[in-house]
């Protein structure tokens, strides 16, 4: 085994060997809950924190890069912790291997990069682990205690496990070559903070119904302590003389409260379904409410955080930003309303500002009347392999078939992206080749 010369030290072995005693927390605990004291128990996972660091230490000390001796140290490592926790008995048989694995973990983390070590199926199968692990146990009353344990280590594994592996997934999108990743600070920084966002909102849906409870709890306690301060009590009064409780009279055999009648009891049953129906209603209302703005606010939002963590306030945006010409395409299912409601319709296009806006007019109405004829329009490619690919699409050749006329291409072209305004001349000669494409 090679020595890994990324400089890693100790600060960064404790982080990835918690983590990795999270994520396997369910292997490592469930079974020292029942072979092991009470009072060791808590110490069980410092104790294989521990072998992570002897391990460790031992390959940086006597620079273990053989198997042989980097087994003779994890063995040595897992022996004097073991036999400390438990002493010679049967829990050794658990405690030693644990041991073992932890010691050479520490040792091969010296050696090796962690993503190798612990990739990404590993989260899985310890979130999974977790999963099922508290899914058993839930069946079970009498280990309360150890259902509690597992929740919060398994909400810290699943935080442990976003973090990680989204750092990993944005590190390997910058591919700089051989030498380390490069990535600016604000995009991981805005990235971590949609990670940070992502767990508020799980840990709020997981907390709420608790959350709730205690609300209540605290406002009837306040309520309770508000009441006593306005119950008087007098100072002095004599103790209350002892009420004596006449016998409850014995009613007559048979005598019974009368139930009440089927008709009521329908009328209840119906109407407690109406509230129940309203409510529904009122939910599946707001649902579609918000579902139809939702699209809205969240463009917003991205826009937002586009503008906040792109780039610094007084900083110009550089590059070029491609303008998108707006084409009619509505799919074919939506051809015939979209006909009807175009002959119903008295509206006619709105006349052109200039003599650019009257080129692109004339462009897209007729690249739209071909769409609504059956083309498929691929809004990436550019004008002339728009008119190249309608013409193989229609069949037509030359020139002087085009469907695009190559002068109305060219005009396009320096009215979409030139620097100069066409002229009227050109502008009629155009409207005059693309005579026979108009609506």
């Amino acid at each position: 085994m090679k020595i890994n010369r990324s400089g890693i030290g100790y600060p960064v072995v404790l982080l990835q060997a918690v983590v990795e005693i999270l994520l396997l927390f369910p292997l490592i605990y469930i079974p020292a809950y029942y072979l092991l004291s009470a009072e060791s128990l808590w110490g069980w996972p410092a104790l294989i924190l521990a072998g992570y660091v002897l391990g460790y230490s031992g390959t940086r000390v006597w620079k273990l890069s053989r198997l042989a001796s980097a087994g003779l140290w994890a063995c040595i490592t897992a022996s004097v912790l073991a036999i400390a926790m438990t002493g010679i008995g049967p829990a050794l048989l658990f405690t030693w291997p644990m041991m073992f694995a932890a010691g050479y973990r520490g040792i091969r983390m010296a050696h090796n990069g962690w993503d190798a070590l612990f990739p990404g199926p590993y989260y899985l199968a310890g979130l999974l682990m977790h999963g099922g692990s508290s899914f058993v146990l839930s069946f079970q009353e009498s280990v309360h205690d150890l259902r509690t344990m597992l929740a919060w280590t398994g909400a810290l594994a699943l935080i442990a496990t976003l973090l990680v592996l989204n750092q990993r997934m944005v590190l390997e999108q910058t591919l700089p070559g051989k030498g380390a990743p490069v990535l600016e600070r604000r995009v991981l920084r805005h990235n971590r903070a949609l990670i940070v966002i992502l767990l508020l909102i799980t840990a709020a849906v997981v907390v709420l119904p608790r959350l709730q409870q205690f609300v209540g709890d605290m406002i009837r306690r306040f309520a309770a302590w508000i009441a006593q301060w306005f119950q008087s009590t007098p100072s002095e009064v004599p103790p209350p003389e002892p009420e004596v409780i006449p016998p409850t009279p014995e009613l007559p055999f048979g005598d019974e409260t009368p139930s009440p009648s089927p008709w009521l009891a329908l009328l209840e049953q119906i109407v407690i379904y109406l509230v129940y129906a309203l409510l529904i209603a009122a939910l599946v209302f707001a649902l579609y409410r918000l579902g139809k703005h939702l699209p809205r606010l969240l463009r917003k939002l991205s826009a937002w955080m586009n503008r906040r963590f792109s780039h610094r306030e007084g900083q110009e945006m550089l590059g070029y930003e491609d303008e998108i010409e707006q084409i009619e395409h509505e799919p074919a299912g939506r051809k015939l309303l979209q006909g009807l409601r175009r002959r119903l319709s008295v509206q006619r296009d709105e006349p052109a500002a200039d003599n650019a806006a009257a080129v692109r007019q004339t462009y897209r109405r007729i690249l739209s009347r071909k769409i609504r004829e059956g083309y498929h329009w691929n809004a990436a490619l550019t004008p002339r392999e728009t008119g190249r690919d309608l013409d193989h699409w229609k069949g037509t050749g030359g020139e002087a078939e085009s469907e695009l006329p190559p002068e109305l291409i060219e005009l396009y072209e320096v009215a979409r992206y030139g620097g100069r305004a066409p002229s009227d001349e050109e502008v009629q000669r155009v409207l005059k080749a693309s005579k026979r494409h108009k609506e």
